[in-house]
């Protein structure tokens, strides 16, 4: 048995040596070879950005206004929307519309034109960059088209309309703190230094209104999502300088 066993380990080693010294041949046939000209050309297809967003009938609208509507802040900031939204033009999810290049009719100006535009749109969210003078009015039309509520939010950043009418009109107001000179005057919204978080803080707006399926409710759960839009940046609720109220939706930048 002994014996046995040994000539069957010496019979597996000599295998071993010998199939390891030649070298093994594979064939291939036709259809498995990869065609490297195609290759190539789905080569340029996978250079392109990855598309991050879901084709939808839904649009979310920007609204670039006053200090926000400059040519080369609009750019940079559609082009980061863009990325993650798409382009409605594009078969995209974002609309972005630019005061007063958007609004015009004929020689004039009309930011109620606001409701021609979004008209056939179904919007699922609107983010008001420097609301311009008479924006809520457009935005109270929008509201007598669906019977007194919207059915998506209204994002307000950094307005320069009437504050009690953006606040009637939008489910959050935030603004940015405006800075005293010495003799207590407090400084004009364009004599401000453009804020470096003021990016994130649109594209975070942006994201929640996306992704909002209605409203947000005008309670104490507000300040939260209030939060939210501003990141890392502290806010506080805002005062009315003249009354001393607190509106439940106004906040500012710390």
């Amino acid at each position: 048995m002994k014996k046995l066993f040994v000539c069957i380990f010496i019979a597996a080693a000599v295998f071993f040596i010998s199939s390891c010294g030649k070298q093994t041949e594979y064939n291939f046939s036709a259809s498995s070879l990869i065609n490297l000209y195609e290759a190539q050309e789905n080569a340029k297809e996978l250079e392109l950005p990855t598309q991050t967003w879901h084709k939808s009938n839904k649009n979310i609208v920007v609204f670039f206004g006053y200090g926000y509507n400059d040519a080369e802040f609009v750019e940079k900031t559609k082009n980061q929307l863009f990325q993650k939204y798409g382009n409605a033009n594009e078969d995209g999810n974002l609309i972005a519309l630019v005061f007063p290049d958007d609004f015009k009719h004929g020689s004039r100006t009309y930011t109620t034109n606001l409701a021609n535009i979004l008209d056939d749109k179904d919007v699922s969210g609107l983010v008001i960059l420097g609301a311009p003078e008479g924006t809520y009015r457009a935005i109270t039309r929008l509201q007598d088209e669906y019977d007194g509520k919207l059915p998506f939010p209204v994002i307000s950043l950094f307005s320069q309309d009437d504050i009690l009418g953006t606040e009637y009109t939008s489910d959050i107001v935030l603004d940015k703190k405006q800075k005293a000179q010495l003799n207590g005057i407090l400084e004009a919204e364009s004599e401000q230094e453009f804020s470096e978080e003021a990016s994130s803080i649109i594209e975070k707006a942006v994201f929640l209104a996306e992704i909002a399926d209605a409203p947000f409710e005008k309670d104490a759960k507000i300040f939260n999502i209030a939060k939210m839009i501003a990141g890392d940046t502290k806010i506080s609720r805002y005062v009315d300088s003249e009354t001393g109220l607190i509106p439940i939706n106004h906040f500012v930048l710390d």
